[in-house]
């Protein structure tokens, strides 16, 4: 008798203090945790925008208006970080000023990368960051996108 009123007055008290265990972890998933994006990783892009973290172009290119930041993607978790640029110069020479000018500003081809892919990599804002660039989009504008994964 006296173990079958240990066990009833101990089912209350184990659901008095698993469901907030239980609710603070259905929060996390749902907040990002477990699939998408947290309020911090959402914040990433405008981070990296605010350190400046896009090289520097070199004189010859000029930024076609502000930087832009399309928000963390839901299903890949990643950020990207873009900047669309104008220049009059022939696109071998742009392109290769720029390449320069990213080196000396510390960017490393990434190891990862295919042999077909120019990316380059660095740590900037807790992670590492790649970055693509090249004339894209029928304009023939010449861009640079980073993409960072959150933490």
């Amino acid at each position: 008798m006296k173990i079958a009123i240990r066990a009833a007055v101990g089912v209350p008290a184990a659901v008095l203090l698993g469901a907030p265990l239980l609710a603070a972890g259905a929060w996390w998933a749902v907040t990002g945790g477990l699939y998408g994006c947290s309020a911090a990783d959402e914040r990433l892009g405008p981070r990296l925008i605010a350190e400046h973290v896009l090289p520097v172009p070199p004189a010859d290119l000029q930024a076609e208006g502000p930087a832009g930041s399309g928000g963390c993607d839901e299903d890949d978790r990643h950020v990207e970080v873009w900047q669309e640029y104008r220049s009059a110069g022939p696109a071998a020479e742009v392109t290769e000023r720029y390449r320069a000018a990213v080196l000396v500003q510390g960017w490393r081809p990434c190891p990862d990368a295919r042999a077909s892919d120019e990316i380059y990599c660095r740590e900037a804002a807790g992670t590492t960051v790649s970055l693509r660039f090249g004339w894209w989009g029928g304009g023939g504008g010449f861009s640079a996108v980073l993409t960072a994964v959150p933490g």
